[in-house]
Parts: C-alpha cells; sequence; structure tokens
C-alpha cells in the first residue's frame, strides 16, 4: 500500500506510511483538480519548525536577542502595576508637584489648567486606601 497523496497530520507523521489511512477512509472522495498528482508531506507542528530568520531593506539578518514567554509577560505586567500602585500612593490631599516638573506645565498648560490638573490629582485616593 502507497503512503496517501496529499495527506499528512501531525498524528499520522508518526506513522508509517503503510500504517495511514487512505483519502476515502478520511472522507476526501473530490479534488479540485483530479488531474495535478499530489504529494505527501508533514504538516509543520513544532515551534522550530517555524523559525525564520528576518532581513531587513539593507540585508542584515536579524537574530532573535529575547525569547518572550508567557512568564515573562505575566513579570512584566506585574512589575507594571506595582509602578502603577506606588505612583498612585503619592496622589491625595497633600500631593505636590516637584519644583521643576510644575515650572515646566505650568510653562506647556497655563496657570489655570495646571491648578485644575493639580486639584485632580489632590483629590485622588493612594491605591491602598478607601
Amino acid at each position: 500500500k502507497t503512503p496517501p497523496q496529499g495527506l499528512a497530520t501531525a498524528a499520522s507523521a508518526a506513522m508509517a506510511p503503510s500504517e495511514l489511512p487512505s483519502e476515502p477512509e478520511v472522507g476526501i472522495c473530490e479534488f479540485l483538480s483530479p488531474e495535478v498528482p499530489g504529494f505527501s508531506g508533514r504538516f509543520k507542528d513544532r515551534w522550530n519548525d517555524f523559525h525564520v530568520h528576518e532581513v531587513d531593506a539593507s540585508g542584515t539578518v536579524l537574530h532573535l536577542s529575547e525569547l518572550i514567554t508567557p512568564g515573562a509577560v505575566a513579570a512584566e505586567l506585574k512589575h507594571a502595576a506595582e509602578e502603577r500602585r506606588e505612583a498612585r500612593s503619592g496622589l491625595g490631599p497633600t500631593f505636590a508637584f516637584e519644583e521643576a516638573a510644575e515650572a515646566e506645565l505650568g510653562e506647556a498648560l497655563g496657570k489655570d489648567p495646571l491648578a485644575e490638573l493639580l486639584g485632580f490629582l489632590r483629590k485622588q485616593r493612594p491605591s491602598g486606601r478607601a
């Protein structure tokens, strides 16, 4: 028995060609172009099957310098949340801009919008407080 043409899956890749089901056995009974001969093969199913080399416009091959894993993403999100909590801890009735920041904001926003912003930030509750 020869391997069926055009049929391969991750599960069937581990099977010997004689063990593979035929196309009719898996419900394939017609082809778009029956005159074109099929081929056998294996679908890509492992992460390293998809390894590519990116090339920039100047022809330089780019190399992966960082592997981003779900754990790394979770750690980054946790770190960002901690930074937000820390930033919020300075809000509340006693909030004040650093002198240089207040001068720069005053120049960019104007006196009245700066006063509104300061009032808004002083009304915020620091994180962790009800």
